[in-house]
């Protein structure tokens, strides 16, 4: 069976099953590693930066706050927005059977208002449920995380650090928990 990567090799080469099989998952996989290196980036060039300090206090506490910024924020805001995902995709493609089944034609662009409007809102629901579950915690980030390392016996400077770090990344992720949200919604348009 000819593949239709096929017809773009000069001469009319036979691709191999690996040079198929690449030619088909790179148009894929490198806009996803382009988007999980950028945000994987601002971490590590702060990690960086505060290694070059050359006080292994405040390496030790930005590595702190960075795991515990991935654990009790990033890790909530990807898990809601994988449920934005699903519940984007199942509006849409219900809108698109409706669609289909009162109109007989596949003339998509000719949609009610409420069909457009579906995903939409469920993008603002989720946002906006995204913010109310991850207020909590981004107030613990603010006043309870020194209070919470001094419980698990850590050293009173890290304490200190850690908890001037995660004020400093609140603003942050927040902006970022918003972004990943809009990401996976617009993933599903």
């Amino acid at each position: 069976m000819a593949s239709e990567f096929s017809k773009l090799i000069p001469g009319n080469q036979k691709l191999t099953w690996w040079q198929e099989f690449r030619h088909q998952q790179l148009p894929t996989a490198l806009p996803t590693l382009f988007s999980l290196l950028s945000n994987s980036f601002p971490w590590l060039i702060t990690l960086r930066f505060v290694g070059c300090l050359d006080d292994d206090s405040r390496l030790a506490s930005a590595a702190l706050a960075n795991s515990l910024s991935n654990v009790t924020g990033m890790s909530i805001a990807v898990g809601l927005s994988s449920a934005l995902v699903t519940l984007s995709a199942q509006a849409v493609g219900d809108a698109k059977r409706r669609h289909t089944l009162e109109r007989n034609d596949l003339d998509w662009s000719q949609r009610s208002r409420d069909e457009m409007f579906l995903p939409l809102v469920i993008l603002y629901r989720g946002t906006y449920l995204l913010l109310l579950i991850l207020n909590p915690i981004f107030l613990w980030w603010i006043f309870g995380v020194e209070h919470f390392l001094r419980l698990i016996a850590q050293e009173e400077v890290v304490c200190v650090q850690t908890a001037r770090y995660m004020k400093v990344l609140t603003p942050g992720m927040l902006a970022m928990c918003i972004n990943w949200n809009v990401t996976a919604w617009l993933q599903v348009m």
